[in-house]
């Protein structure tokens, strides 16, 4: 039993996690796709390493890009900043500074001024500065970042600041930047902290353990209440920070002062950990999913954490549902889409394994889509303008996928790009779809691509030209089968006008057939009225005696009656008195009272004959009716009296049986054949005995002789029309077929027992009601 259960527990554990997975073909032709990427141009950089990133300038209506040129440990350098046209490729302005090494920036319209700005993180005489730029090259506020970055007595490259966001987190109508602390391997202190840069002021400065991946901000509009979520993975230091420490991931809550509302563990010692925020609302309501991962030589002997779990969190931090993978499948990447279109964002996580796996936002697990090749998505939205999803993927053969809602292929371009450096923009370039700004990995240029609907006969001119020798083998076989299909037609036809000549000559034998049927069926009728004929004859025999005596009584009985009058009238004409002749008178009157009673008893014997007889054939009954059994066999058996009387003994056994529904007419004849057999068996004196009583729904009529049996070698033949054990000119053999089809006719069955010299019986079981 348990094997059984193992197997079948096996069983839904392939099923789900394979068999229902559902194949990515990704080696489709670009040609014979819907969608071509199609590439407006190239914009050149001044270095491969150059930073690039999109802008949109308000003043100018139009869509641009800053670029920043970073020369790394050099203060006799400058590092530049360009702000470009996308599409004419050209620099609009520039800002140059003398740094020794760039860190982050962050663009946005972060005054929210209707003007685009730049801010720039970089290393200068060992301290950490943040400028804000303007695209005309006006300087918005420029900040000594010591406070939380303190480089004086170290390395000065051992440490950089991140721009992550920026939000009115104190309401005073400008936006504050959130920003992180990273330092190297072994330095501390790292931290999240929050500048008012306007009013050149940290906000707060929180303390971690970690290497802190970007915060998000969670804004419940109603009550006014923020929160500040930050993942921190393990760097697999001992150092500690509160009751934080760097061999543990954690997911951190901050309110917008910078106070803890909430932390909770993911992992342990190099745990890898991936986050998407689903379905966040106005209101700060939604779901926050983990993704964290473990390496087998990363975990301690003692750890009790499972190698990739999957955890669900809520904005209070209360943890909602989780979820363990497959052992040694660990998480890659996890993004958040609206994939169904539905107006609810689902979870898309990448494993190692190159499986795609789409939850939804309880953390159910709603498709899996597998990859024969590495994949990274790269963004999901409405890239096409058709009001549905789709995404893009990069492929470790440095091919970029665009899919379908579907997951199937749309577009297919080889370009090697990198991630952090390519954008989603909107443009005039098409209508119908969005504008990739792409950064080429190695290459001092940003791709601009947007995608265009191939035409109908573009996609098909592909189809042949990629496939003609192909399609040139298909047609040469479409030909061959062509002839040897008209050859088979030909062949084919004179089969079926062979085959039509036989349907002809069927068709004949079958009416030939159908009509020797209708006179075999005629012949059976006439069978059938012989027999019956036979049995009344015998019938006929026995009541024309009964009424032949009763009718001669009557006959004598009337000519004695005739003279007694006549000689009452000639006593009493010449009677002197009548009193003298009194005696004689009594004589005759009392001779004519005894006729007349005889006279009546054989007018009323006549008159049950003759009601029997019509009894028994029921002649108006040709329906259905409900009859008492029991007497139909007594009415059978009185117009059969005569035939028995002499040497037959009856005995009657009848039980109290409800009437049943049946043809009475038919059923009397079964009767009366079934009682002259047993009259015929008897050679002599001998018994007839019938029983009737009830069995479960069925009567049963038990009719049994003393008679001379029947051979067993002729039991299996009874029923056969033809067969008859009466010899020669007695009777045609239809008696028992008659009666078995009548049975057959009410529902019911009949047997027979018997063997030689010691009588037979005869049983019958007919259903109490009968349905025509």
């Amino acid at each position: 039993m348990h094997l059984i259960l193992s197997t079948i527990l096996a069983l839904l554990v392939l099923y789900q996690n394979g068999y229902c997975q559902k194949k990515v073909d990704l080696s489709s032709d670009p040609s014979l796709l819907p969608y071509d990427f199609k590439s407006h141009q190239a914009i050149a950089l001044d270095r491969p390493d150059a930073e690039y990133a999109p802008m949109y300038m308000p003043d100018q209506g139009r869509l641009g890009a800053y670029e920043i040129l970073d020369h790394w440990h050099d203060d006799s350098l400058s590092f530049l900043i360009f702000w470009r046209d996308v599409l004419k490729g050209g620099a609009i302005n520039q800002v140059n500074r003398n740094i020794w090494g760039f860190g982050f920036s962050y663009g946005d319209d972060i005054d929210s001024d209707g003007n685009f700005e730049v801010a720039i993180e970089y290393i200068h005489d060992k301290v950490s500065w943040i400028e804000v730029f303007e695209v005309g090259g006006k300087v918005e506020y420029k900040g000594d970042l010591s406070e939380v970055l303190y480089l004086k007595d170290r390395d000065r490259w051992d440490g950089a600041i991140i721009i992550q966001t920026v939000h009115d987190l104190n309401r005073d109508l400008s936006k504050e930047f959130i920003a992180t602390v990273f330092t190297g391997y072994a330095l501390y202190p790292r931290s999240v902290f929050c500048l008012d840069w306007k009013k050149d002021s940290i906000l707060w400065n929180y303390i971690i353990s970690g290497l802190p991946y970007p915060p998000k901000v969670i804004e419940n509009k109603r009550t006014g209440k923020t929160r500040i979520v930050i993942v921190i993975v393990s760097m697999g230091n001992d150092v500690t920070a509160g009751d934080m420490d760097d061999r543990h991931s954690y997911i951190l809550c901050l309110n917008e002062r910078g106070e803890r509302e909430w932390l909770r563990t993911l992992g342990g010692i190099f745990s890898r950990v991936h986050v998407a925020y689903l379905n966040l609302d106005d209101e700060g309501r939604g779901k926050i999913l983990t993704a964290t991962s473990f390496s087998e030589s990363d975990l301690p002997s003692d750890s009790s954490f499972e190698q990739t779990v999957l955890r669900q969190f809520d904005p209070e931090g209360n943890l909602l549902k989780t979820i363990k993978l497959s052992p040694g499948i660990s998480s890659r990447q996890l993004e958040k889409a609206d994939i169904d279109n539905d107006g609810v964002e689902e979870a898309l996580l990448v494993t190692s394994d190159n499986m795609i796996t789409i939850y939804d936002d309880e953390l159910d697990e709603l498709a899996k889509y597998a990859f024969q090749k590495g994949i990274r998505i790269w963004k999901c939205m409405d890239f096409l303008g058709n009001g549905k999803t789709q995404i893009i993927l990069a492929t470790d053969e440095d091919e970029i996928i665009l899919l379908n809602d579907k997951f199937r292929m749309l577009a297919k371009y080889d370009l090697k790009f990198t991630d952090n450096s390519s954008y989603v923009v909107e443009t005039e370039l098409s209508e119908s779809s969005k504008t990739l700004l792409m950064k080429e990995a190695d290459q001092a240029r940003v791709a601009v691509l947007y995608f265009e609907r191939k035409p109908v006969l573009a996609i098909v001119k592909g189809f042949v030209l990629r496939y003609q020798q192909t399609l040139f083998a298909i047609l040469g076989i479409l030909i061959v089968a062509l002839v040897f299909t008209n050859y088979h037609r030909r062949k084919t036809k004179r089969n079926l006008d062979i085959i039509s000549v036989q349907r002809d000559e069927l068709e004949k034998t079958k009416a030939e057939l159908e009509s020797t049927l209708e006179d075999l069926k005629a012949a059976q009728i006439r069978l059938v009225q012989s027999e019956k004929m036979a049995s009344l004859s015998m019938l006929v025999a026995g009541i024309a005696h009964e009424i032949n005596n009763a009718v001669g009584a009557l006959i004598s009985d009337n000519n004695t009656v005739t003279r007694a009058a006549g000689r009452l009238r000639v006593t009493v004409r010449d009677a002197k008195s009548l009193r003298q002749d009194a005696e004689k008178l009594t004589a005759m009157l009392e001779m004519m009272e005894s006729t007349s009673l005889a006279v009546g008893e054989s007018a009323e014997r006549i008159s049950k004959i003759i009601k029997r007889l019509r009894s028994f054939a029921r002649l108006d009954e040709a329906e259905l009716q409900r009859v008492d059994i029991n007497q139909c066999i007594d009415e059978t058996l009185e117009l059969m009296h005569s035939q028995l009387k002499q040497n037959i003994l009856i005995t009657k056994n009848y039980s109290d049986l409800k009437p049943i529904t049946c043809y009475p007419s038919q059923l009397n004849q079964v009767f009366l054949n079934l009682i002259l057999n047993a009259k015929d068996s008897i050679d002599g004196k001998g018994e007839i005995n019938i029983e009737t009583r009830q069995e479960d729904h069925f009567a049963v009529i038990k009719i049994s002789d003393t008679g001379r049996g029947i051979p067993e070698k002729n039991l299996h033949k009874i029923f056969d029309p033809g067969f008859t054990t009466k010899g020669v000119g007695i009777g045609i053999g239809l008696g028992l077929s008659i009666c078995y089809q009548i049975v057959q006719d009410h529902k019911g069955d009949i047997e027979v027992q018997s063997n030689s010299d010691k009588g037979t019986i005869v049983v019958m079981r007919l259903p109490m009601e009968m349905h025509r």
